[in-house]
């Protein structure tokens, strides 16, 4: 489970125009104030400039005249630090007004490798979808064995979980669906994973800086462990895709090293930072970054994904036809499973597994 160790919030940093050194200059400006205030926090906290290949110093040069010149704080926020913070592209970086106006710094543009209508419609009422509570729903295994998170909640329904592996614990394989979860919180992302898991397992870093220079990080391990009333040891095919972002990448960082995990679909959206709140002098706010996620072999997650072990391509045109081929593709998965174990044979394997229609 992820470890949540926010950085500090810092209180307003003095810093110069000296891009070597740029503290212990008084800003000329209540904006250039505040403009400091979000440049040095990003300065000491973000750990991902040198994979992104951003030079933040160069960031300041060009945006601090900008402040310096801002008349009003809507000035300063929405025509300096906002295209300031958009060159990070970092989908987890937002802000709020003092009237609560929201906005995104920066929205990836994706393509949805699953139509929810189509889904529910086709696919799962058909089979005895219970629907989602506190994010969680699943089919009869008798009928389709498959389970689906569809937000991350800090109460998110274990409860639901255990009940649906409890009635699927016969079946050879089953069908894990995070395709339509954009995320949420990840308290019990670790904990859902070790419904899988049959032994411990690295499943992520978390990666923060922890020194002057962008590269002075340090890790913490993320294991994925047992966890639950019993675990399901059979073949899990999970589900993933761009829309699969944040929370649910860890989820996927989390599943990937077991043994008996699949994952097929298109890679996650590749949103791998965890952020929190600061709160300016001028009542305006932002979120900066306290640490990204890094999978086991030392890959950011943040804007690459996680690529699944098979790629199945589904567009609009599949949807429009009334097909989703990341389904059939793991009910044929499913359905070549039940095969082998009829036939006293293991368990389906990625490479074993049938072509998609």
């Amino acid at each position: 489970m992820r470890k949540v160790l926010l950085a500090p919030v810092l209180a307003v940093l003095l810093v110069s125009a000296c891009l070597e050194d740029p503290v212990g200059v008084t800003p000329s400006s209540p904006q250039s104030s505040v403009f400091l205030t979000v440049w040095e926090e990003f300065e000491q906290y973000y750990p991902e400039f040198t994979s992104k290949g951003i030079d933040w110093e160069l960031c300041y040069g060009k945006y601090l005249p900008m402040a310096e010149q801002a008349g009003t704080d809507e000035e300063l926020m929405l025509g300096v630090v906002l295209p300031m913070l958009a060159e990070l592209r970092d989908c987890h970086v937002w802000m709020t007004s003092p009237t609560d106006d929201f906005y995104y710094t920066w929205e990836p543009e994706i393509e949805e490798n699953f139509d929810i209508v189509l889904l529910l419609n086709r696919y799962l009422f058909p089979n005895g979808f219970t629907g989602w509570d506190r994010g969680v729903g699943y089919c009869m295994p008798d009928r389709l064995p498959y389970l689906s998170i569809n937000i991350w909640v800090a109460d998110l329904n274990l409860e639901r979980i255990d009940e649906f592996i409890e009635l699927a614990k016969d079946c050879p394989a089953i069908i894990l669906d995070v395709r339509m979860n954009p995320g949420g919180n990840n308290i019990l992302c670790g904990e859902a994973a070790g419904r899988f898991a049959g032994e411990t397992v690295l499943g992520w870093f978390a990666r923060f800086r922890n020194g002057p220079d962008y590269d002075d990080c340090e890790y913490y391990e993320v294991l994925t462990s047992p966890e639950g009333p019993a675990e399901y040891s059979g073949t899990v095919i999970l589900l993933i895709g761009e829309y699969s972002a944040s929370s649910s990448e860890d989820f996927a960082c989390s599943m990937m090293n077991l043994p008996n995990v699949v994952m097929i679909g298109d890679t996650t959206m590749g949103a791998g930072c965890c952020p929190y709140w600061v709160r300016l002098p001028n009542r305006w706010e932002v979120t900066a970054v306290s640490w990204s996620t890094r999978t086991a072999d030392d890959v950011p997650v943040e804007w690459l994904g996680i690529a699944p072990d098979i790629y199945v391509e589904a567009t609009e045109e599949h949807f429009g036809q009334g097909f989703d081929p990341v389904m059939v593709y793991a009910m044929d998965m499913v359905e070549n499973a039940g095969r082998r174990r009829g036939a006293g044979q293991r368990p389906v394997s990625p490479v074993e597994s049938s072509i998609a229609r």
